[in-house]
């Protein structure tokens, strides 16, 4: 069973529509990498798989569960329950910058998850080494590089041990000397078979480690496939101009 499926999925801005009859569905351990130009709709359908934004119609369901049905949400503890198995890991890092990395991190799970301050704390130092940051709990993030901070940022998402992440454009804030440690645990996630949905402008990201490709364009799914079969063989004239642009 997929882990999520979107079905005709709407969304208008004012009486501008960004997405328009979306479409697809994200297998357990699958790494989705959704590419395409900027305006065309990528991080919006991405924030109402979490419910960052409001659909103005279709079907998302989490699991089997309906985040939103035909346009129609349930109630508000309903959602929550439902993305509280979802992560998400923004372009900008979001970290509270008068806290620790350590704070940054067991505040959200003894909040919403109820964990006691030392199983906090415990899973904290783990999941900092797991991303290269273990010596850096009691750092400040601004003394932290970008890259450091969003290394810092994927800890914090992990911490509520999400079935599914989501990552906005993950890299696009950092230099490029950064962009590659970012990928580097992003990469160790994939491998480890983490459920991951990727809006990324790193063409290498969605070619090496995506089991899955789709090339959004003005609010549309134009194609989806495998990187083989996006990047070697793309089927629409608009997917080969916007590949022809980017891998220059």
């Amino acid at each position: 069973m997929s882990l999520i499926e979107v079905k005709g999925l709407k969304k208008n801005f004012g009486k501008l529509q960004v997405l328009k009859n979306v479409d697809f569905e994200v297998n357990q351990g699958d790494v989705v990498a959704v590419i395409g130009s900027s305006g065309s709709g990528k991080s919006t359908m991405l924030r109402c798989l979490i419910h960052l934004e409001t659909v103005d119609g279709g079907t998302i369901l989490v699991d089997g569960q309906p985040l939103v049905k035909d346009g129609k949400y349930p109630e508000n503890s309903k959602i929550k329950k439902i993305t509280s198995n979802m992560g998400m890991v923004f372009q900008q890092f979001n970290l509270f910058p008068h806290m620790t990395v350590k704070d940054n991190l067991i505040m959200p799970a003894q909040s919403v998850q109820k964990m006691t301050k030392d199983a906090a704390l415990n899973r904290a130092k783990m999941l900092l080494q797991k991303v290269g940051m273990g010596e850096k709990l009691e750092e400040h993030p601004n003394n932290l590089s970008g890259g450091q901070q969003q290394r810092v940022a994927i800890a914090r998402a992990l911490m509520m041990n999400p079935q599914i992440m989501l990552f906005d454009e993950p890299t696009s804030a950092l230099d490029p000397e950064l962009t590659g440690e970012v990928l580097a645990t992003m990469k160790q996630l994939a491998s480890e078979h983490m459920t991951m949905v990727v809006v990324t402008h790193e063409m290498s990201f969605a070619r090496d480690v995506a089991t899955k490709v789709i090339f959004m364009d003005d609010g549309v799914i134009l194609e989806e496939g495998s990187p083989e079969e996006i990047f070697s063989n793309p089927k629409n004239q608009r997917t080969r101009d916007f590949l022809k642009t980017v891998l220059r």
